[in-house]
């Protein structure tokens, strides 16, 4: 067995013997940050507890406030929480659409590529539909892209 290997299986003994503890955390005063973090290394070591955890906390999840958010928190946001409950993230999407929109639209052609492409490797679905609901920004962008920024920007959404 290789170090990284046991390294995975103490991880999930830890999160399952206490378990308890974890869902007992109160997320309501935590940040974005710390929520995405909080979730991500409970979602690597036990993924149905994450999912458990965001489950639990969706009233809190949902209502955060994204408002002073970049693009890049958002994306880590949602990101991380897609890894523990993927209808959970597209809720989130869903009821901060405006701020994802205005986000977005502020973003480089390099932002959304990197945005689009982290949301998809959480959830394909996901990706789809943000892209889909802001095609209009995305024309925008492609259309004052350069040739070399087309490429790279579907090449690295397409490689995923």
């Amino acid at each position: 067995m290789d170090i990284a290997r046991a390294d995975e299986e103490l991880a999930k003994e830890i999160a399952s013997k206490h378990s308890d503890i974890l869902r007992q955390k109160d997320l309501s005063q935590a940040s974005i940050e710390e929520i995405r973090n909080f979730l991500m290394g409970i979602a690597r070591a036990d993924k149905e507890l994450a999912k458990e955890i965001a489950s639990k906390h969706s009233d809190i999840l949902r209502q955060k406030d994204l408002s002073q958010a970049s693009i890049e928190e958002i994306r880590n946001f949602l990101r991380d929480i897609a890894r523990a409950d993927k209808e959970l993230a597209k809720e989130i999407a869903s009821e901060h659409s405006n701020i994802l929109r205005e986000r977005l639209s502020q973003a480089s052609i390099e932002e959304i590529r990197d945005f689009l492409m982290d949301i998809a490797r959480a959830d394909k679905e996901l990706a789809k539909e943000i892209a889909s609901e802001h095609s209009n920004i995305l024309r925008e962008r492609l259309s004052q892209a350069s040739i070399e920024e087309i490429v790279d920007f579907l090449w690295s959404i397409a490689l995923g």
